[in-house]
This record gives C-alpha cells, sequence and structure tokens, in this order.
C-alpha cells in the first residue's frame, strides 16, 4: 500500500496524508515505526495517541530534535486538526525524512483509541 501511495505523490519529494481509518492500519501494520504529535504538551497532556512522542513545532528547537532521529524509521505525524502536523511533515521532508505520513483532520478525525 505505501509503495502504491509514493509512486501516486511522487515517493521521496513530499509526505503522504492519509484519513483517520488509513492512518490507524498503517500504524498498526508498520512494525518499528515512531508516531510524532506535534500539538503543545497542555494539548498533549489532555489525550493522545498511545505511544505518541510530544515534539511541539511552535518549540525553537523543534528542527533539532527531529535531526536526530532515523530517517530510514516510518513516522506517523499528527495534530489537533492537521494543520500544524502537515507543516512538520513538511519540514521532515527537507530534513530527508522518506517515510512520513500525516493524519489528515488531526486527532480530532482519528477513529483510533486515545488515552
Amino acid at each position: 500500500m505505501f509503495d502504491f501511495l509514493k509512486n501516486i505523490f511522487g515517493g521521496n519529494s513530499q509526505y503522504t496524508s492519509l484519513e483517520a481509518e488509513e492512518f490507524k492500519n498503517a500504524i498498526r501494520e508498520t512494525p518499528k515505526s515512531m508516531i510524532i504529535d506535534v500539538r503543545s504538551r497542555n494539548e498533549f497532556d489532555d489525550e493522545k495517541i498511545p505511544h505518541a512522542m510530544n515534539i511541539d513545532i511552535m518549540n525553537p528547537n523543534f528542527n533539532n530534535k527531529l535531526a536526530k532521529f532515523d530517517k530510514d524509521k516510518t513516522y506517523f505525524v499528527y495534530c489537533q486538526r492537521g494543520g500544524r502536523s502537515a507543516r512538520a511533515c513538511k519540514r521532515m521532508v527537507k530534513l530527508g525524512f522518506e517515510k512520513v505520513y500525516n493524519l489528515k483532520g488531526g486527532i480530532n478525525a482519528y477513529t483510533g483509541r486515545t488515552v
């Protein structure tokens, strides 16, 4: 499925946005992936996708924190409604990440379990 999406959306040149159900299933089907919540710490503490890591996109060190991650891994990125995570995905692609997936509609649209 991911190879198909890469072919449609240009592979390494950009990230892919997934609908909530696709996002949930892709996380389940992709072992050793990372889930990144780019909202503020307060938003993250209120509700999050299990096993998500919080890296606030508004933090001035956002790019520096991302640069330390393995670029060969798969990353699932979300925010509240999808705007901040889309910006985060664009930054990740510019930093050389190739397997980056954005949650369309953010956690507001998410159909999986949250904590």
